[in-house]
């Protein structure tokens, strides 16, 4: 639980800096979708 709100708290201040930079909310999804398969992809190398 202590995890989710460090992650929250991360997403809420990235969407804040994303929005005062004028960025679309449409590119910050690309961005985040991007990390998680990278993260993904090193998780699953990790693995096998």
């Amino acid at each position: 639980m202590d995890n989710e709100k460090k992650i929250d708290g991360k997403l809420k201040e990235l969407i804040m800096e994303w929005k005062f930079l004028g960025l679309s909310m449409e590119k910050l999804c690309e961005v985040i979708l991007e990390k998680i398969k990278e993260e993904n992809y090193e998780a699953y190398d990790r693995k096998n």
